[in-house]
């Protein structure tokens, strides 16, 4: 199935506004999308690709490779690819969606509707623990932590419970194995009179992919690296799905265009030197939404460097 890029129109808007050849790093390249779109619509004289699967990254480089003066690809998380990174930007974009891609992909793990085996890593040529690890050796606890804290789930208790009983029977492996169990649990205790259309086992399925690929720390370990490489007049935006992201990147940015010194993720020697250009986040036209309905939770929040040392 092919990836549609989300808020697309808006993306370009605020990524534009230049006036130069501008370096352009496309933190979460994907297949492309965002990137095709910054090569069509801006004045991009380098752009950096940076993408932790390996197979996305080969799709983008078949899209992507001619069309600008200078296209790079990086095979590598966000946080690994700014802690390294020693240049300077003038537009930085990450979009923290999970593709269609890789939720069609049964080998990936990540789908509940097509049964495949239970992975998640989005980043699967290297050798990291995959969710069926995760499940079947961590304590009750632990899989109760992360299940309440990374899908804000009020059953984890009850669904770990259930999955360490289960799991002294025989091991999970498959996504739909993992979706039955949840689903027993979830459906027995969900109020009756309350109408839900996703399947009961989705935010236990969130939890175990951002737990497995480290999801959360990785953004707060890589936005104040990245404004960080932002010239002076360039801009940081982020694409956010679901609250958790939304929240660590709406304090990093209120962190980095504020002098408060409670929000310790950004030096606040460095808060003067940032605007914060969306005070509400933007999010998707009604029509963006009817004909794409993963864009129905997209939020887009942009901040610039307005001064400081290059």
């Amino acid at each position: 199935m092919e990836h549609v890029p989300v808020l697309a129109r808006e993306a370009v808007h605020w990524m534009g506004g230049l006036n130069k050849p501008a370096v352009v790093i496309d933190a979460t390249v994907g297949a492309g999308g965002h990137s095709s779109l910054f090569l069509e619509h801006l004045p991009v004289s380098s752009l950096l690709a940076v993408d932790a699967d390996f197979d996305m990254l080969e799709r983008a480089r078949q899209r992507l490779a001619s069309g600008a003066p200078t296209v790079s690809f990086h095979n590598m998380w966000f946080d690994e690819f700014f802690a390294q990174y020693d240049g300077f930007a003038d537009r930085i974009f990450f979009d923290l969606g999970v593709s269609m891609y890789h939720l069609g992909l049964p080998e990936g793990g990540f789908s509940i509707k097509s049964d495949g085996a239970l992975d998640m890593r989005l980043d699967r040529h290297r050798g990291n623990k995959t969710a069926a690890d995760l499940v079947n050796t961590r304590s009750e606890r632990e899989i109760a932590d992360a299940i309440f804290a990374f899908g804000e789930e009020r059953l984890s208790r009850r669904i770990s419970r259930a999955i360490v009983n289960r799991r002294t029977k025989r091991p999970f492996e498959t996504t739909g194995d993992l979706a039955g169990v949840v689903a027993s649990v979830v459906t027995r205790g969900r109020d009756r009179s309350v109408r839900v259309r996703r399947h009961p086992a989705t935010r236990t399925f969130q939890a175990l992919r951002i737990w497995v690929n480290d999801e959360l720390e990785r953004i707060r370990r890589a936005l104040p690296l990245a404004a960080q490489r932002l010239a002076v007049g360039g801009r940081l935006g982020v694409i956010s799905f679901h609250s958790l992201e939304d929240r660590i990147v709406k304090q990093t940015f209120r962190a980095l265009s504020t002098h408060d010194p409670s929000l310790p993720m950004v030096d606040v020697r460095e808060a003067a030197h940032f605007r914060l250009l969306t005070k509400k986040p933007i999010t998707p036209l009604d029509d963006e939404v009817r004909e794409n309905r993963a864009s129905r939770s997209a939020k887009l929040r942009v901040v610039e460097r307005i001064g400081g040392e290059e």
